[in-house]
């Protein structure tokens, strides 16, 4: 008997499916749980992350997301695999090199934070980076904000190089 033509209920809408339409054991289709994925997204409360990837002790990226799980994900899977695609780009040797991911959390810090602050602050530090001579992988670090209107430097006094912290995430496997 093919696999088509096999049926299992859905516990969350209910409908009868193909087992094509469900991810091995799970008792909810595809559809339901990309739902309920989706809605758990929308519902969260934003993320506000500014990292730097230091490689052997070196600042060597910069950036910033709002959702850190799918951002890391990009980073760390074969397909993603976006540090390396940036070494290698940059003709920047990482193999057999420590690499490290330090994270600063600013949700606590500045409630109201929007992403284009976020970016903001971002630009800020790696033109603080690159000032103190640090050879970042970063290809732009000019961006829109550096000319905006609303201006949000009370800030600036907590973002510090220093505020940033270890983690264990590894990036590069």
């Amino acid at each position: 008997m093919k696999e088509e033509t096999l049926l299992k209920k859905c516990d969350e809408c209910g409908y009868e499916k193909t087992l094509s339409e469900y991810e091995g054991n799970r008792k909810t289709c595809k559809k339901c749980r990309n739902k309920y994925r989706s809605d758990l997204r929308k519902n969260r409360e934003p993320e506000r992350y500014i990292y730097i990837f230091t490689i052997d002790g070196i600042p060597a990226r910069v950036g910033s997301t709002t959702d850190l799980t799918t951002r890391m994900s990009e980073y760390r899977t074969r397909k993603g695999q976006r540090l390396i695609d940036i070494c290698n780009k940059n003709r920047y040797e990482y193999e057999g090199k420590e690499i490290i991911l330090w994270l600063l959390d600013l949700r606590e810090q500045f409630e109201g934070m929007t992403e284009k602050d976020l970016r903001y602050h971002e630009h800020k530090i790696i033109r603080i980076l690159q000032q103190r001579g640090q050879g970042l992988l970063n290809i732009n670090s000019k961006w829109e904000l550096e000319k905006r209107k609303r201006r949000i430097d009370e800030h600036e006094a907590f973002i510090s190089y220093d505020n940033f912290k270890k983690t264990d995430i590894k990036v590069i496997k």
